[in-house]
């Protein structure tokens, strides 16, 4: 079966906006882990919409444009060996003051500091790609 999400990394001038993962570990994401906001699309719902809607929830900031750079497969993903396909996006087009949600903490990130991060070894990847233009 596959699973179809998002992620988006919100900019601002060199601060990239974070989630440090606060609930509990589920069979994907662990506990104090920094991630990109992002989730499931729900049943109806565009790509574009759902990476909206996962910004608003996650970190109360309403994007409203979006930039796509990537779709990310991932094969046989968690316990239940599910495959997944991600859309990578980013936004420097987007309102709002942060909040914390139900998933965790969000912070600004200097790009200088993500080595200092927490991040998935996939996740540092994708960011290299984004952030030094490969």
């Amino acid at each position: 079966m596959k699973k179809v999400a998002t992620m988006i990394y919100l900019i601002k001038g060199n601060k990239i906006l974070f989630l440090e993962r606060r609930k509990k570990n589920d069979k994907v994401h662990k506990q104090g882990m920094h991630l990109a906001l992002g989730g499931k699309i729900e049943k109806g719902e565009s790509v574009e919409d759902c990476v909206k809607r996962e910004a608003l929830e996650e970190s109360g900031i309403k994007v409203n444009k979006v930039n796509l750079k990537g779709i990310i497969y991932f094969r046989s993903f968690g316990e239940e060996q599910e495959d997944w396909i991600d859309f990578l996006y980013t936004s420097n087009d987007f309102v709002g003051k942060t909040k914390n949600g139900s998933e965790g903490e969000v912070m600004w990130v200097d790009k200088k500091d993500l080595n200092k991060l927490n991040l998935y070894e996939g996740d540092k990847i994708f960011l290299d790609y984004i952030f030094n233009k490969k």
